[in-house]
């Protein structure tokens, strides 16, 4: 019986090649489901490799993907800026009512989800505003620090800790529209801007693998390294990297906590990734994303020899999923200009002093010649290193090292 995965959106083509891998002998359909427009000639290309193609924009192709339901076999997505897609197809598929595609959109908002657990489990998230011009007229009453963030854009992006009304109201100013501008130009939506309680605590990425009962699978635990850990202002991932330093105790409750979002939402058949913090003894989520978590695939293919998008698949149709143990202790590192500028020139320094140090391989070197900047200013990162080997603390030491070593000349 032939198969047809659809993927909503999307995503890295190397994942598109895969998919027929994970089903030797079979005879597979790709469909691809979309509402971005493809104006560059990669997505045109990564679109033409699709057997089958939805543009949901365009009412006959919303039909014609209802006529062939009862064909698709799973639904995939690994974009944040496809989940509208991905959410709009499995209804249209069947695969969730109306009211349970709600629950979806409401648990991806970073707003709604966490004013929804506010009533049921407020122990488990920050307490959160919207910016309004209501909230404007009483900055003075809140408690600092806050985070502001927008509430649907992908990353990091915009996303800065004040720490006063004051810094509160100068962000606000100047960044408001930029943050609307991003929305409205990439995003092709307008969204909200919040703010929340500043949590303190190391931080975690926690990817699960939800099956059509509502069982969780969990991957490893992935330890997340702000810049504020390494004393400077900014807000994106400096580091990702395996991680052993959860107690078993810990373990459990973020079983538990996890256990709680996904009933209250509903959630199945689908991978979500959940940023995380342990605070004072209690873990708190920032936001729940429904798919596979950047740059897992990588990392988990080095340290763990796992295929996270495959197991993705896998799941989403019925088989069980097993984690394998770890082979290599692994670290992205990345960094982001401090200051807004145009990039010149990126230089860093490797120095091997031991037969059996740990590999450095590039894998992003942003554009000479581009604007750069913090991201809390819309700034991204310029450089994406992973770092593997088979000694831990080897690997953060030259992870480290390699950090503070990576210079950019900006003008």
């Amino acid at each position: 019986m032939q198969k047809t995965i659809l993927v909503a959106g999307y995503t890295k083509f190397a994942h598109i090649q895969k998919i027929r891998s994970y089903f030797p002998g079979e005879e597979i359909i790709l469909a691809c489901a979309y509402t971005r427009e493809p104006k560059t000639e990669s997505k045109l290309k990564y679109l033409a490799y699709f057997d089958v193609l939805y543009d949901l924009t365009k009412q006959s192709d919303v039909a014609k993907l209802e006529a062939d339901a009862t064909q698709i076999t799973c639904i995939t997505c690994t974009q944040e800026r496809d989940m509208e897609v991905y959410i709009q197809s499995q209804v249209l598929c069947n695969l969730l009512t109306n009211e349970e595609a709600q629950r979806y959109t409401d648990v991806i908002d970073k707003y709604t989800f966490k004013e929804e657990m506010q009533t049921c489990y407020p122990e488990l998230v920050p307490e959160v505003h919207k910016v309004d011009p209501a909230l404007l007229t009483k900055l003075d009453t809140l408690t600092y620090p806050l985070v502001i963030k927008p509430s649907g854009l992908t990353g990091s992006i915009m996303i800065c800790i004040v720490r006063s009304p004051e810094e509160f109201r100068a962000h606000y100013e100047n960044f408001s529209g930029k943050i609307q501008e991003i929305a409205h130009e990439h995003y092709l939506k307008k969204i909200d801007i919040i703010a929340e309680s500043y949590i303190t605590g190391p931080q975690y990425s926690v990817n699960v693998y939800i099956n059509k009962a509502s069982d969780i699978t969990f991957c490893p635990i992935i330890r997340i390294v702000t810049p504020q850990e390494l004393g400077i202002n900014d807000t994106y991932s400096v580091m990702q990297h395996t991680t052993q330093e959860i107690t078993q105790d810990q373990y459990d409750a973020l079983v538990a906590a996890v256990e709680k979002v996904v009933s209250h939402f509903g959630l199945k058949n689908t991978s979500a990734h959940f940023d995380s913090v342990y605070s004072d003894g209690q873990w708190k989520f920032f936001e729940v994303g429904l798919r596979i978590g950047g740059n897992r695939q990588k990392l988990f293919e080095s340290s763990h020899a796992m295929d996270h998008f495959g197991n993705d698949i896998q799941n989403r149709i019925g088989q069980l999923v097993t984690i394998p143990d770890m082979k290599n202790s692994v670290c992205v590192l990345q960094k982001a200009s401090a200051t807004q500028g145009i990039l010149e020139s990126i230089s860093y320094t490797r120095t091997v002093s031991h037969e059996k140090s740990p590999l450095i391989k590039e894998d992003k070197l942003g554009k000479i010649g581009i604007q750069v900047g913090p991201l809390s200013q819309g700034g991204g990162t310029i450089t994406r290193h992973y770092i593997v080997g088979k000694e831990h603390d080897a690997v953060l030491r030259v992870s480290r090292e390699l950090f503070d070593s990576i210079h950019f000349n900006i003008t």
